[in-house]
């Protein structure tokens, strides 16, 4: 016998059909784009406990702007950027930080996002994450193999302009200490994103060690 999809059932409905017992079945399946198709009065704790027991994203696009705002959590929230990232303007602003910013920064193209941050946010972590992020999408799009002037110059206009939401204490000298000691970007190109006024002898200390480390490794 074929299973019944209750989530899909309810989305072909008049919202005057649909009956609680229908709802507490169809979120058993725990499906997140239910909520998608949920009258208000039906979008209760208990239904949310039932849709988001598993940790099951699903491949269909859901809308956390369907949730009202009270009953938004953290653990929804985080749901909710990780399937998209255009559910975090309706992300409540308490919750926009630390690992849903991280799930943000783990989506391409988050740029137009930047200004929905908290100055609170940042930290020199968070900025790190979204340079790294910003740095793979150049590396994904074959940057560093095919044009590779031409796509450096890409990330760091585009690390610059990041790097103008984020206020000074959350991109101070630990942050690029911390971008040297990785390794994961190019000496020369953090040389390049490199503020003048850090450029010292603490930074051409840790400079030289970074690049007497790729000397020994080739």
């Amino acid at each position: 016998m074929k299973e019944i999809n209750m989530t899909k059932a309810i989305s072909c409905m008049p919202d005057k059909f649909i009956t609680m017992e229908m709802v507490e079945l169809a979120a058993t399946e725990h499906r997140p784009e239910l909520v998608n198709y949920l009258p208000e009065k039906y979008i209760t704790s208990e239904i949310l406990d039932s849709i988001f027991k598993t940790d099951d994203y699903g491949w269909r696009s859901w809308q956390l702007s369907k949730i009202p705002e009270e009953k938004r959590n953290r653990q929804i929230c985080l749901r909710a950027i990780k399937a998209e990232k255009s559910n975090f303007p309706d992300i409540p602003e308490k919750y926009r930080n630390s690992d849903i910013l991280e799930s943000l920064f783990a989506h391409r193209n988050f740029m137009h996002y930047l200004h929905l941050i908290p100055s609170s946010s940042w930290n020199n972590g968070t900025v790190r994450d979204a340079i790294y992020s910003l740095y793979r999408d150049v590396q994904q799009n074959g940057g560093y193999r095919y044009c590779s002037e031409r796509y450096e110059q890409q990330f760091l206009y585009e690390t610059s302009v990041m790097l103008s939401f984020v206020p000074r204490q959350a991109k101070d000298f630990r942050l690029w200490k911390e971008l040297i000691h990785d390794g994961r970007i190019a000496t020369m190109t953090i040389d390049k994103m490199m503020p003048k006024c850090f450029k010292q002898a603490a930074y051409y200390k840790e400079w030289a060690i970074r690049c007497i480390k790729e000397v020994d490794t080739r």
